[in-house]
C-alpha cells in the first residue's frame, strides 16, 4: 500500500478503490436431476457436524466408564446405553455424509465435463455490449 496515498485520502475522508477486471467467465448449465442431487449433498455438512459431536460424546462417555468404578446399576446402564446409542448414531451420520460427499463430487465432475457451447455462442452478437469502464472517474475525481 502507498502510505502517501493513504494519509491525503484519509483527511479528505476519501475511499479509495481498486478495482480488476475479469478475463473470462465459465458458467454451467445443469438439469433438474442434477440440481436435486447437488442440493441434497449440501446438507451433507451437517451430518459431519452431528456425526463429530455424536463421537465426542461417545469417547467422553467410554473415558468415564474405563476410567471409573460406578457402584450403582442404573447409572452404569445409562452411561452403557448414552456410549452404545452415541457410537451407533455418530456412524450412521458419518455414513450419510460419506455418501453426499461421493455423490456430490460425482455430480461436480459430470457437470464439468459437459460439452462447451462457446463457439455457437461466440459469434452471435449482443443486443447491449459491454463497454470498457477502465477510464471510469467520478466526479469528484475530475473536480481535483
Amino acid at each position: 500500500m502507498n502510505d502517501e496515498g493513504n494519509s491525503t485520502n484519509s483527511h479528505r475522508g476519501e475511499i479509495t478503490i481498486d478495482r480488476h477486471y475479469i478475463d473470462s467467465i465459465k458458467t454451467y448449465e445443469i438439469t433438474e436431476d442434477q440440481l436435486t442431487i447437488v442440493e441434497a449433498g449440501s446438507s451433507g455438512g451437517t451430518s459431519l457436524n452431528f456425526s463429530v459431536a455424536l463421537y465426542s460424546v461417545f469417547l467422553s462417555f467410554l473415558i468415564s466408564l474405563l476410567t471409573t468404578k460406578i457402584e450403582d446399576t442404573a447409572t452404569l446402564v445409562f452411561f452403557w446405553v448414552v456410549t452404545s446409542v452415541s457410537f451407533i448414531l455418530g456412524t450412521f451420520f458419518f455414513i450419510n455424509w460419506l455418501k453426499a460427499r461421493k455423490s456430490s463430487k460425482a455430480i461436480f465432475i459430470k457437470i464439468r465435463e459437459q460439452k462447451s457451447t462457446r463457439a455457437i455462442r461466440d459469434n452471435v452478437k449482443s443486443d447491449n455490449p459491454v463497454t470498457d469502464t477502465s477510464a471510469e472517474q467520478s466526479e469528484n475525481d475530475t473536480e481535483s
